[in-house]
Parts: structure tokens; sequence; C-alpha cells
């Protein structure tokens, strides 16, 4: 379980925001789109995807980087593209 106070984003709005990009960016037919992302094994990717960034957003802070800033479009870019190969 991840304690969502410490991060820029909760899970919710993590999920909201990932679903919103990848209707956005995804070349799939909308109906598609709309279809797979209710899926509940893609509810349950979103979750895993939420806590990797989560760990990513932990490790670039101890490390005091910012190699790929955590919890922005461009990095949730890589979370609609993995949800893209998986469609």
């Amino acid at each position: 379980m991840v304690d969502e106070k410490k991060y820029p984003m909760t899970e919710e709005e993590f999920i909201k925001r990932v679903k919103e990009l990848f209707l956005e960016e995804s070349t799939w037919p909308m109906d598609y789109k709309l279809d797979y992302i209710q899926t509940r094994e893609v509810q349950e990717d979103l979750k895993d995807l939420y806590e990797e960034e989560c760990y990513r957003y932990d490790r670039e802070e101890s490390l005091g980087c910012e190699i790929n800033p955590c919890f922005t479009d461009y990095s949730l870019g890589v979370h609609v593209s993995t949800l893209d190969l998986m469609a």
C-alpha cells in the first residue's frame, strides 16, 4: 500500500490522467479504447503502474536527481505506451 500523501498525484488522479492521455494518444479506434480501459486487467495494471511511478519518484528523490521528472504528462506517456502495446 502506497502513502499517497507524499506523491504529487493520488492513485485516482494518476489513473484518470493516464486514461485521458491514452484516449488522446492511442491510435486504436475510440470504441475499442473505451472498452479496453474499462477492463479489470487494465484497472489492475494501472494500479501497478502507479506503484511503479511512486517507486521511481522515491528513487529519484533519494538520489537527488530528476532524470525524468515523475508524475508529468511526459513520464505518464510511458505508461500510455505500455497500455497501447498491451491493447
